[in-house]
């Protein structure tokens, strides 16, 4: 304490009367986030998107018949501490070698477009296993895959990056027939599995038994199925998908059940269970047309908000060179019950302006350009804060007592999540900035938008 140091408190109650938790629950968080929103955070996001992509192209290299990226570098000099690389989740191998391909032909980068390719070569030569079920988790340094779990959840990140993959080079009439069929053994393992009530578990073995009994997770792979249904015109994967939905709508969005979305905690309470129930349902939406999925698309999205932190506070830190030194903790996200936060919430950013332009709900407009700005602000984002590169962030942190406890290091989930919607955004209305794509003719964004729902801005 300190001779003359005053605090000023204020209190603000509301009374409301709702028929169910939800509506509830909507109302007061955005009371609250109209109130304590934070400022946009200054950052020109066409320049961030190609630093993430420097980043990315950097770090990958061949470690011997493996492209890939580490699995952790310590900050702030990216000191490599760890190699290995996951098929989903916080490795995102195949995610980040769609993306160097993509990059690569944007910006005429051959070296980016080779590793992208190698990245995918690898992962499609090498991991798939006699049930359908692709391995999660190479180690280079004994060159073979560890025993892992194979989450319903870190299978659903690779084997869409490997469609996506597949349909961008169809569209520019390069096949990659082995891509394709690395996808359909693990989409027909996928109907085979599906239990009686439309469900799947949290985990499987590699024999395709049951290594986590919880069903929480079955949204994880609803997108997967629409996308290759919509790739393949199959019926099965459609029917698949809708089965799906029905469980997830019933368990996960009537019940506001959204649990174990990370594969490195419990099957408890948490965000990215509701952000993949989001993407989901909303991929059914985009498919049907009907109004119940973008009802259930709706009820995900207002809960998976609330885990973000749009106001600020003063936080410390224990080290000269990191982002929060000049940043706010604005736009960073709660990741589970009890947890640190983390920049996950960036993964949402298109998808909520998607939602806006479904709803015409100007708050997921906003909320969109929140996360479309204030997410990038624990990373360097100019040079200034003197990480090895500009684009280079922090994996995660607790700083709820306002002293940051952190690994301090990076993970490539880290510059994936921030990379991947700002490139999704410029397939589907050809700029980087969401105020930009507000300028487009309504009736254009409204075009656009169905055609990114079917596919269209991928393929």
């Amino acid at each position: 304490m300190e001779v003359g140091f005053e605090q000023h408190y204020a209190v603000g109650i509301r009374f409301g009367r709702y028929d169910d938790f939800h509506s509830m629950m909507r109302d007061n968080w955005r009371a609250v986030y109209g109130r304590l929103r934070d400022r946009l955070f200054e950052v020109d996001n066409e320049r961030f998107f190609h630093d993430c992509m420097k980043v990315l192209a950097r770090y990958t290299r061949k470690y011997g018949d493996a492209y890939g990226l580490p699995f952790a570098a310590q900050l702030p000099r990216m000191d490599i501490s760890t190699v290995s690389f996951q098929f989903g989740f916080v490795g995102q191998q195949p995610g980040i070698g769609y993306l160097l391909l993509r990059y690569g032909d944007m910006v005429g980068d051959p070296d980016a477009r080779e590793k992208g390719i190698g990245i995918l070569d690898f992962w499609t030569r090498t991991a798939m296993t006699e049930s359908g079920l692709p391995h999660m988790c190479y180690n280079p340094n004994i060159r073979g895959f560890e025993p892992y779990p194979h989450y319903v959840r870190m299978l659903a990140d690779g084997i869409e990056a490997i469609l996506d993959a597949y349909l961008y080079l169809r569209g520019r009439g390069e096949e990659r027939a082995e891509w394709l069929a690395f996808c359909r053994k693990t989409a027909d393992w996928l109907v085979r599995t599906q239990n009686g009530d439309g469900s799947f578990h949290r985990a499987y073995n590699t024999d395709g038994s049951v290594r986590m009994d919880s069903k929480a997770n079955t949204p994880s792979v609803i997108r997967f199925l629409v996308r290759f249904h919509l790739a393949t015109g199959e019926e099965q994967y459609r029917t698949a998908a809708l089965r799906a939905g029905e469980w997830a709508y019933e368990h996960s969005y009537r019940n506001m059940e959204y649990r174990g979305g990370t594969c490195d905690n419990l099957d408890i309470m948490d965000k990215e269970a509701g952000i993949y129930a989001l993407f989901g349902f909303l991929a059914l939406h985009d498919l049907t047309g009907e109004a119940r999925w973008l009802e259930a698309a709706v009820g995900a999205a207002d809960y998976t908000e609330t885990w973000t932190y749009a106001w600020s506070f003063p936080v410390r830190t224990p080290w000269p060179k990191h982002p929060f030194n000049r940043y706010s903790i604005s736009g960073q996200s709660i990741i589970t019950i009890g947890g640190g936060a983390d920049v996950y919430m960036a993964a949402c950013s298109f998808t909520y302006y998607r939602l806006y332009l479904l709803t015409g709900d100007e708050h997921y407009l906003d909320f969109a350009e929140f996360l479309h700005k204030n997410t990038r602000q624990s990373t360097d984002v100019d040079g200034s804060v003197g990480y090895a590169m500009p684009g280079i962030g922090h994996e995660s942190g607790n700083f709820t007592s306002q002293t940051l406890q952190s690994h301090y290091h990076w993970l490539p989930w880290c510059t994936f999540v921030q990379a991947e919607p700002i490139l999704r955004l410029h397939d589907a209305f050809g700029v980087f900035e969401i105020a930009d794509a507000q300028k487009l003719d309504p009736a254009e964004r409204a075009s656009r938008n169905r055609a990114c729902g079917a596919y269209g801005a991928s393929a």
